[in-house]
């Protein structure tokens, strides 16, 4: 049996275990909810009850997100359900479902309008990111290995790479979710004070291990590669 109630927990705290403990003070986060579950295995297979969420919040410097509407996650037999969980800011909007999924088989929907700055928490390998997104996306696989299908669309996002000395700007592209993998396709950018068009791939293979494959073609950029050297012009890079 497990029963418990929680009251403005600060779920940030929890950041470190996927990473993200260098932006960790950038954020606040509160949780407030029950728990009302039972079970007899410690495999938890059998558990039956519910999760109630009642107050759910993320913020991070102006941009906020706060729970629409109270929300319940059902169990019944170690599966899990949620009917809708959504949340809401200005402009901003995440929405989540799933139908009798377990953590050894998920079965999780997400949909989001919102900016890539508020959700850097999640790709904490990148050193800065931010700029509005659209993304649909539907999550199977194990919390372990989670493969996520679907696709997100950027306009005019900016992404820092972390050693890297040249931040990318202004990028116009689709992101395709494939299992581990993430293509990047037709991305447009600014890019050390020229421009790029660029294609690749990223690969999740967990939350300190993401390699990272780029192949960009570069006009008019001056370019501070290696450190303190500059180079003038055009040219094709892979960035790994």
């Amino acid at each position: 049996i497990f029963n418990s109630k929680f009251n403005d927990f600060d779920y940030t705290i929890l950041f470190p275990f996927i990473g993200a403990e260098s932006i960790q003070a950038d954020y606040s986060g509160n949780l407030t909810g029950q728990t009302i579950l039972s079970g007899m295995s410690s495999g938890l297979k059998d558990l039956d009850g519910k999760i109630a969420i009642d107050d759910l919040k993320i913020q991070r410097g102006s941009l906020r997100l706060s729970l629409a509407e109270k929300s319940t996650i059902d169990c019944k037999q170690g599966e899990f359900s949620i009917s809708e969980l959504k949340l809401v800011g200005p402009e901003n909007v995440i929405e989540m479902s799933g139908d009798n999924f377990t953590f050894d088989r998920l079965n999780i929907r997400v949909s989001a309008q919102s900016d890539l700055r508020i959700l850097h928490f999640l790709v904490p390998f990148l050193e800065e990111i931010s700029g509005p997104f659209e993304l649909g996306t539907r999550i199977s696989g194990s919390i372990k290995a989670p493969r996520i299908l679907g696709q997100a669309l950027l306009k005019d996002a900016y992404v820092k790479i972390k050693n890297f000395p040249h931040p990318f700007e202004k990028i116009n592209t689709t992101l395709v979710f494939s299992q581990s993998k993430i293509f990047i396709q037709n991305l447009v950018s600014n890019f050390a004070g020229g421009n790029i068009k660029s294609d690749g791939q990223i690969e999740i293979l967990g939350p300190r291990e993401v390699p990272l494959s780029l192949n960009i073609k570069a006009t008019h950029v001056s370019l501070n590669i290696p450190d303190k050297i500059r180079t003038v012009g055009d040219a094709n890079l892979v960035l790994s």
